[in-house]
């Protein structure tokens, strides 16, 4: 007695054929989910609560000199530290020595400029400016200008450094001392930014993959 053969109908072979392409349509959108999943996780690196600082000191003479004495004279010297989140720190403390420089007020607006290094945790040193300005009278008036900004990114974060204005003066022809500060700030960089990337195009292809499926299914 010869076996009997096993017949598949043409209907049943269609269903089949419809069946693995959902098994393929859900496989996909589990992958989806997976993927957007990892990308949801993306969480902030680990950020120093602290770092150090140094700053370098410097000297600047004759400024507004009218009458070659050499006068006035702006100091100052460098200032090693450590620096946290949401902190005020010395940049330099300064001093400021007035002298005999004119017989009439003058005025020297935003002309000036203190120029020094700036070196943050273990990176290279980095050159800053802080302009100020200097009224020149019977007696002086030095201003630092309020809002110069510079940062430093140390791989997991930025730190943000902002000068404080102030002024000097006015100062009849002595050496006035104070600290040049500045504000403090620290924003995290997220730790997985190449993982984000990389979800994100996975989710296109994914989609893609589950869109051609989809018009497969249809013809």
């Amino acid at each position: 007695m010869q076996p009997r053969r096993r017949i598949i109908l043409p209907w049943r072979f269609g269903i089949g054929v419809g069946a693995m392409k959902l098994r393929g349509m859900f496989a996909a959108d589990a992958a989806a989910f997976f993927v957007a999943a990892a990308v949801a996780t993306v969480s902030f690196a680990p950020t120093a609560n602290a770092i150090t600082y140094t700053t370098s000191s410097f000297a600047l003479d004759h400024l507004g000199d009218t009458m070659n004495t050499g006068y006035d004279y702006l100091s100052g010297a460098g200032v090693p530290s450590t620096t946290s989140n949401s902190s005020t720190i010395v940049l330099n403390s300064l001093s400021f020595t007035a002298g005999i420089n004119a017989t009439i007020p003058q005025y020297y607006p935003d002309k000036y400029a203190i120029t020094e290094t700036l070196t943050i945790g273990g990176g290279a040193p980095m050159q800053i400016t802080i302009p100020f300005t200097l009224d020149i009278n019977y007696s002086d008036t030095l201003t630092i200008i309020d809002g110069t900004t510079f940062s430093y990114n140390d791989g997991s974060s930025v730190w943000q450094f902002v000068v404080n204005g102030f002024s000097m003066g006015p100062n009849p022809g002595v050496t006035m001392h104070a600290d040049l500060t500045a504000q403090v700030s620290q924003a995290p960089l997220p730790a997985a930014l190449p993982l984000f990337a990389s979800g994100l195009a996975g989710m296109s292809l994914f989609g893609w993959w589950r869109r051609r499926k989809v018009v497969a299914l249809a013809a």
